[in-house]
């Protein structure tokens, strides 16, 4: 017999008291009134019977379960609920958990089934939802918190999509986003309901739509925009899916079907990018939507790399330039001409800015190893960050992150003068050949991995401009230096 979330709640209320509890008790602990409390008990009598447990109503005194231990241990079992015992998430965890379970509904949420998700009190949702509210403000969301009414976010689906996003490039690494579970550890809460939202059964698909594209400049893009552009897209796609979608406004552009073919439609809807994506995904799409999603594919305001940082990315390369240059002078070692270091602190320093600013907290697990091990080399990266970012408190955790990245250049640097420029193609796309070139990059840092790209793209690609070949499949390319992995 199934139990709405409701009884459920009151169930574990009733199971973790003693004593009776009046409807006025319930109603208060899960913000309903006493009326909706008594129309929900006739539901729960048939339910718990079968496990010889009774729903004891006495006037004047309360409602309570009443069946020996275990009776009432089984029905426990029957519910999944636990003994209530404080979850171990910590401060930051608890706000992404609760801002995704807000992001994912249209309805109120009250504080109550927050809590009991939470396994902490009410009083804890509270004061997280004080930090959620500072947070979301940045993103154009509203927090609305009212009694009796629970707890709901307000803005535009616009909104919500970016700070799903940034919730995701703070949240999840690469090898969570791209990898294959098999092949992973078991997830966290936080990492298996972000991968929710960003729509990780959608990567693929979103990803396959797009290798169609290189010829409509798609190949132009960085990586890490190629990357950002895949997840807002299967973000979108996944929000549309649920039915969460961007409100329409007065437009002439009509809907885009999927099932609509040839030029005459690519005329009809004007842009041939939009109308190749929602047929490849099998999407159909509002004038709103389509908007978004043209403004995504062909650059504006919400484009990749387009707003993520108070200054452009030449900001942000000339800011990594004087990290490399000040971290040269304190060692003597040339490590500009360490192409892969300046391509790793492009990738990781944007998000630690991000995160100073929004006041996220950062661990770094193996930040007293990194400060044993490598002493003179941290002192030397705090002082180098110190004086490039002087505005800015960056932690002892972000800076152990970046002596990784230091240490590893200095190792490439006195291994070989001159790396092999290597070329990755991998049909499945970026996400792939991203594992493919972490695991190269452990097992051989001589290699250095300059492009990633399309079996199309290696073809025509100068043969000057690569040692290596590194492909997953096949290649119809002519004899030469390639490597099947």
């Amino acid at each position: 017999m199934h139990v709405s979330n409701r009884q459920r709640h009151i169930l574990e209320l009733l199971l973790n008291r003693n004593e009776e509890m009046t409807a006025g008790e319930i109603a208060r602990e899960i913000q309903v009134s006493s009326r909706t409390v008594h129309r929900e008990l006739p539901g729960l009598e048939p339910f718990v019977v079968p496990y010889g447990v009774s729903l004891h109503k006495k006037s004047g005194f309360g409602i309570q379960l009443q069946g020996e231990p275990q009776q009432l241990e089984a029905l426990r079992r029957s519910l999944s609920i636990p003994n209530v015992m404080p979850a171990d998430y910590s401060t930051d965890e608890r706000k992404v958990l609760i801002t995704c379970q807000l992001l994912a509904s249209d309805e109120p949420t009250k504080l109550f089934a927050l809590a009991h998700d939470l396994r902490v009190a009410v009083p804890t949702v509270t004061a997280d939802l004080d930090q959620v509210e500072e947070w979301i403000g940045k993103y154009g969301l509203t927090l609305v918190r009212r009694r009796g009414f629970g707890v709901q976010l307000e803005g535009t689906e616009q909104a919500k999509r970016k700070t799903i996003y940034r919730m995701a490039k703070n949240h999840l690494d690469d090898s969570a986003i791209f990898g294959h579970a098999a092949d992973l550890p078991p997830p966290s809460a936080v990492t298996s309901k972000l991968l929710g939202m960003v729509g990780k059964e959608n990567l693929m698909k979103v990803e396959q739509a797009l290798w169609g594209l290189e010829e409509q400049g798609l190949s132009e893009l960085s990586e890490s925009a190629y990357t950002e552009l895949l997840l807002r897209l299967s973000i979108a796609v996944t929000r549309i899916r649920y039915g969460h979608e961007i409100a329409a406004e007065p437009s002439g552009c009509p809907a885009v079907p999927p099932d609509e073919p040839g030029p005459a439609a690519a005329a009809k809807y004007a842009d041939p990018l939009l109308l190749h994506v929602c047929k490849a995904l099998e999407l159909s799409v509002s004038a709103a939507e389509a908007a978004y999603l043209t403004e995504l594919l062909r650059g504006g305001k919400d484009a990749p790399g387009s707003g993520l940082l108070p200054q452009d990315d030449l900001g942000l390369m000339e800011a990594v330039r004087r990290l490399i240059q000040a971290m040269e002078e304190l060692t003597g070692v040339p490590l500009h001409e360490d192409r892969s270091l300046r391509d790793g602190l492009l990738n990781h320093i944007e998000p630690v800015l991000e995160r100073i600013r929004e006041g996220v907290s950062i661990r770094n697990p193996l930040l007293s190893q990194i400060q044993k091990n490598y002493e003179l080399l941290f002192r030397w990266v705090r002082q180098a960050v110190d004086e490039t970012f002087r505005h800015l408190a960056i932690p002892d955790e972000e800076i152990g992150f970046l002596v990784m990245h230091f240490g590893a250049a200095l190792e490439r640097l006195k291994q070989l003068s001159r790396s092999v420029r290597a070329i990755i193609v991998c049909t499945s796309g970026i996400g792939s050949s991203k594992l493919l070139a972490v695991r190269l990059g452990k097992e051989m840092p001589q290699i250095e991995i300059i492009e990633h790209v399309s079996w199309y793209e290696a073809s025509r690609i100068p043969k000057e401009a690569y040692d290596l070949i590194i492909s997953t499949v096949d290649l119809p390319l002519e004899a030469g230096p390639v490597y099947q992995a």
